[in-house]
């Protein structure tokens, strides 16, 4: 919701960049009021780079362009993926993060359970708008090697990577923005610039820190479960601001990725 209101006056790739450069520098203002640690050395630096490319620059840029060409139902399934592509990259890249039955089970029930809450209309449209829907799966296998990648910082507070991940990621992505949007002749309305101020802070700078914390503690393959929970909070906030009234076939999917995330908690005999 938040990215579309900035894209009701703000370009794409400007929107990408400032939402990030915002973000870290919230962030590096809690780190120095707080006084947190801060170590940087050149092995932070290029790890920081990387992650800022896979986590941060590349998927944004590419969610927010797919979304000027597809519709937000399929977004909002072809975003589910990166569960699936998460569990297959652990798999491959790591030695404690196999898939299991129960992973596997977790990911398709979820996947499902988001399809039948997105509608037919937005399954139907899987066939259509195919350019924005390989940048949103581009995006979300990005955010698959991410979620791996994103091991290596658990020995560091998760607010300074934080910050280092999203400057990082501002930086690779300004020369696409300045080059593409000319963002000096922007004129965002104040709507816009309140949504990116919000997107900045609550889903960037405090939604980083939230997710370098789950992949230290819950590891990659659980924290990307969080995926599954967007549905369910966007049916609740359209109940209780929009007064929309949910479907048969949305309890159904709420169901589903109830399931899915019991199962995924099961553990071995």
């Amino acid at each position: 919701m938040l990215m579309a209101i900035c894209l009701e006056s703000i370009p794409v790739f400007t929107t990408a960049c400032s939402r990030l450069a915002l973000a870290g520098l919230l962030l590096i203002g809690y780190v120095l009021i707080k006084r947190e640690r801060i170590i940087i050395d050149s092995l932070f630096l290029k790890e920081i780079a990387v992650l800022g490319l896979l986590r941060a620059a590349l998927p944004i840029a590419l969610i927010l362009w797919a979304q000027t060409k597809i519709d937000s139902g399929v977004a909002g399934i072809l975003n589910s993926t990166s569960a699936l592509f998460t569990l297959l990259v652990a798999h491959w890249l790591t030695d404690n993060e196999k898939i299991t039955q129960h992973k596997l089970i977790a990911v398709i029930l979820g996947m499902a359970g988001v399809a039948l809450i997105m509608g037919a209309d937005a399954v139907r449209g899987l066939t259509d708008q195919v350019a924005g829907q390989f940048a949103m799966l581009g995006a979300t296998l990005s955010y698959g090697f991410a979620n791996v990648y994103g091991r290596r910082f658990s020995s560091r507070a998760p607010t300074v990577s934080a910050a280092g991940m999203l400057l990082a990621g501002a930086l690779l992505i300004a020369p696409l923005a300045a080059y593409s949007d000319w963002p000096l002749q922007t004129m965002p309305t104040t709507r816009s610039l309140l949504a990116l101020f919000a997107l900045a802070t609550f889903s960037t700078a405090c939604a980083f820190v939230v997710w370098f914390t789950l992949i230290r503690s819950a590891g990659p393959t659980n924290t990307v479960l969080v995926t599954f929970i967007i549905p369910p909070v966007a049916l609740l906030l359209g109940s209780l601001v929009l007064n929309e009234s949910p479907t048969v076939s949305d309890f159904a999917g709420l169901v589903l990725i109830a399931i899915g995330l019991w199962a995924s908690q099961k553990k071995r005999a």
